[in-house]
Protein backbone atom coordinates (compact mmCIF):
# COMPACT_ATOMS: atom_id res chain seq x y z
CA UNK A 1 0.00 0.00 0.00
CA UNK A 2 2.85 2.34 0.45
CA UNK A 3 4.21 2.13 -2.73
CA UNK A 4 1.38 2.60 -4.30
CA UNK A 5 0.43 5.65 -2.68
CA UNK A 6 0.18 9.37 -3.67
CA UNK A 7 -0.15 12.69 -2.86
CA UNK A 8 -3.09 14.70 -4.34
CA UNK A 9 -4.15 18.75 -3.89
CA UNK A 10 -6.78 17.04 -1.23
CA UNK A 11 -3.97 14.84 0.54
CA UNK A 12 -2.43 10.85 0.45
CA UNK A 13 -4.49 8.57 -1.95
CA UNK A 14 -3.89 4.62 -1.60
CA UNK A 15 -4.73 1.81 -3.45
CA UNK A 16 -7.46 -0.36 -2.62
CA UNK A 17 -5.70 -3.16 -0.80
CA UNK A 18 -8.96 -5.58 -1.81
CA UNK A 19 -8.88 -4.45 -5.17
CA UNK A 20 -5.30 -4.62 -5.47
CA UNK A 21 -5.76 -8.60 -4.32
CA UNK A 22 -8.43 -9.93 -6.11
CA UNK A 23 -7.37 -8.74 -9.43
CA UNK A 24 -4.06 -10.94 -8.45
CA UNK A 25 -5.67 -13.92 -7.50
CA UNK A 26 -9.60 -14.01 -8.83
CA UNK A 27 -9.91 -16.10 -12.22
CA UNK A 28 -12.68 -14.07 -12.82
CA UNK A 29 -11.23 -11.03 -12.26
CA UNK A 30 -11.43 -9.48 -15.91
CA UNK A 31 -14.57 -10.18 -15.92
CA UNK A 32 -15.49 -8.33 -12.49
CA UNK A 33 -16.44 -4.67 -12.01
CA UNK A 34 -14.46 -3.17 -8.64
CA UNK A 35 -16.40 0.20 -7.93
CA UNK A 36 -14.27 2.65 -6.53
CA UNK A 37 -15.48 4.96 -3.70
CA UNK A 38 -18.65 6.97 -4.51
CA UNK A 39 -18.45 5.18 -8.08
CA UNK A 40 -22.31 4.70 -8.17
CA UNK A 41 -23.53 1.68 -10.24
CA UNK A 42 -26.86 1.41 -11.73
CA UNK A 43 -28.86 -2.25 -12.20
CA UNK A 44 -32.40 -1.47 -13.08
CA UNK A 45 -32.82 1.75 -11.51
CA UNK A 46 -31.52 0.95 -8.38
CA UNK A 47 -27.87 2.38 -7.38
CA UNK A 48 -25.42 -0.50 -5.91
CA UNK A 49 -22.31 1.64 -5.67
CA UNK A 50 -22.53 2.90 -2.09
CA UNK A 51 -21.39 1.05 1.16
CA UNK A 52 -23.94 2.80 3.34
CA UNK A 53 -21.00 4.16 5.58
CA UNK A 54 -20.61 7.70 4.22
CA UNK A 55 -24.14 9.28 3.28
CA UNK A 56 -25.04 12.60 1.55
CA UNK A 57 -23.01 15.66 1.51
CA UNK A 58 -20.31 13.49 3.92
CA UNK A 59 -22.68 12.77 7.09
CA UNK A 60 -22.39 9.18 8.43
CA UNK A 61 -24.37 7.02 6.56
CA UNK A 62 -27.74 4.88 7.53
CA UNK A 63 -30.56 3.79 5.58
CA UNK A 64 -32.87 6.87 6.57
CA UNK A 65 -30.14 9.17 5.04
CA UNK A 66 -29.91 7.01 1.67
CA UNK A 67 -33.83 7.63 1.24
CA UNK A 68 -32.96 11.29 0.44
CA UNK A 69 -30.65 11.19 -2.56
CA UNK A 70 -33.29 10.32 -4.78
CA UNK A 71 -32.83 6.69 -6.74
CA UNK A 72 -33.59 3.12 -5.30
CA UNK A 73 -30.85 1.88 -3.74
CA UNK A 74 -29.21 -0.79 -1.63
CA UNK A 75 -26.33 -0.74 0.85
CA UNK A 76 -24.92 -2.59 3.53
CA UNK A 77 -22.50 -1.22 6.34
CA UNK A 78 -24.77 -1.49 9.43
CA UNK A 79 -24.63 -5.37 9.35
CA UNK A 80 -28.35 -4.97 9.73
CA UNK A 81 -31.31 -5.77 7.62
CA UNK A 82 -34.06 -3.53 6.57
CA UNK A 83 -35.99 -1.96 4.15
CA UNK A 84 -37.04 2.19 3.96
CA UNK A 85 -38.85 3.88 1.49
CA UNK A 86 -36.97 3.31 -1.63
CA UNK A 87 -33.55 2.14 0.35
CA UNK A 88 -33.24 -2.08 0.95
CA UNK A 89 -30.14 -2.42 3.02
CA UNK A 90 -28.75 -5.67 3.25
CA UNK A 91 -26.97 -7.14 6.64
CA UNK A 92 -23.89 -9.56 6.82
CA UNK A 93 -21.67 -12.00 5.84
CA UNK A 94 -19.48 -12.15 8.42
CA UNK A 95 -19.44 -14.02 11.80
CA UNK A 96 -21.93 -12.98 14.11
CA UNK A 97 -20.08 -12.74 17.27
CA UNK A 98 -17.26 -10.62 16.51
CA UNK A 99 -14.78 -9.36 19.21
CA UNK A 100 -15.78 -6.06 18.95
CA UNK A 101 -20.12 -6.84 18.91
CA UNK A 102 -21.16 -6.33 22.55
CA UNK A 103 -24.44 -6.72 23.68
CA UNK A 104 -27.77 -7.21 22.18
CA UNK A 105 -27.55 -7.39 18.16
CA UNK A 106 -29.69 -7.02 15.32
CA UNK A 107 -26.67 -8.44 13.12
CA UNK A 108 -28.12 -11.00 10.59
CA UNK A 109 -27.04 -12.69 8.00
CA UNK A 110 -29.13 -10.76 4.59
CA UNK A 111 -28.48 -10.49 1.15
CA UNK A 112 -30.28 -8.79 -1.41
CA UNK A 113 -31.24 -10.17 -5.15
CA UNK A 114 -32.65 -7.76 -7.87
CA UNK A 115 -35.24 -9.60 -9.78
CA UNK A 116 -35.17 -8.40 -14.07
CA UNK A 117 -38.19 -6.10 -13.24
CA UNK A 118 -36.35 -4.27 -11.13
CA UNK A 119 -38.43 -5.43 -7.90
CA UNK A 120 -35.86 -6.80 -4.95
CA UNK A 121 -35.72 -9.13 -2.30
CA UNK A 122 -33.78 -9.48 1.17
CA UNK A 123 -32.56 -13.19 1.59
CA UNK A 124 -31.98 -14.44 5.25
CA UNK A 125 -29.66 -17.06 5.79
CA UNK A 126 -30.57 -18.67 9.00
CA UNK A 127 -28.17 -21.31 10.27
CA UNK A 128 -26.59 -21.62 6.50
CA UNK A 129 -30.19 -21.91 5.33
CA UNK A 130 -32.85 -19.30 3.19
CA UNK A 131 -35.89 -19.80 0.71
CA UNK A 132 -37.90 -17.11 -0.85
Amino acid sequence: MLEGSTWTETGAQTIDPFTYWAKKMMCSAGRTTFLERDQGFMINGIDVGQHGDVGPNGARGNRRSFTKIGVKSIIGHSHSPGIEDGVYQTGTNSLLALEYARGPSSWLHTDCIIYGNGKRTLINIIDGKWRI
